[in-house]
């Protein structure tokens, strides 16, 4: 249970933490496990010694779900971190990325190019932005992309690829949204941006900022072709 808790908290934001449901047949064991949260919005539920969790019975406005002890699910989790004694399981959700936030636990395994959020969104810092998502992407689907290009970036071309596919776009100075479709035949799970003229703002001579910008992202959303 305290394994649990603390897995659970340093893993989940705190947006996160407050729409999780600890579940689970020893009433001591959650309330230590929902302890370690530190999050008053986050809830728990007690259910019979080896009962099976039915996760369309999972409450309003709750979207992760600790499970503690030999309980299978029932239904089919958006994602889940099998542990020994306990699994972290998303119920449902959206392959949204909103670039307010540092981290999209149950979408990106590992991000490489990427800035630190600021209150807009974040910049890419690097030639190369790889976005690691954590189950394969689907094999026909569209990226809707928020951002914006920074200095000599503006309305030149950049690259998306996932897979063998490569599909190239521009961005102006403002945010816009940019659709771009993809053809995934062999379920990579790695999307790259390739950014023509990343440069920072020191380079330039705009103010002290040695961070190598190209594309401002401010929202992404993977959405499946059927």
């Amino acid at each position: 249970y305290d394994k649990a808790g603390i897995f659970t908290k340093q893993y989940l934001a705190d947006e996160d933490l407050s729409k999780t449901v600890i579940v689970g047949s020893e009433a001591g064991g959650l309330f230590r496990s929902l302890y370690y949260l530190d999050n008053a919005k986050a809830s728990l539920e007690i259910i019979q010694r080896g009962a099976d969790y039915d996760l369309t019975k999972l409450p309003t406005g709750k979207d992760w779900i600790l499970i503690i002890g030999d309980h299978e699910l029932l239904g089919k989790p958006f994602y889940q971190i099998p542990m020994n004694g306990f699994a972290l399981v998303r119920a449902s959700g959206e392959n949204v990325l909103d670039f307010k936030k540092g981290a999209w636990p149950g979408i990106i395994r590992k991000v490489k190019g990427l800035s630190m959020p600021e209150l807009w969104g974040t910049w890419s810092q690097s030639d190369i932005v790889t976005f690691e998502f954590a189950g394969s992407l689907p094999s026909k689907f569209e990226i809707h992309l928020v951002a914006h290009a920074f200095g000599p970036n503006v309305d030149k071309e950049f690259e998306a690829l996932v897979g063998d596919d490569a599909v190239k776009f521009s961005l102006s100075a403002n945010d816009e949204q940019k659709i771009i479709h993809f053809s995934n035949p062999k379920g990579s799970n790695i999307l790259r941006f390739k950014i023509p003229n990343a440069v920072s703002p020191k380079a330039l001579g705009l103010s002290g900022d040695d961070r190598n910008l190209g594309i401002g992202f401010v929202e992404m959303k993977i959405v499946t072709i059927e």
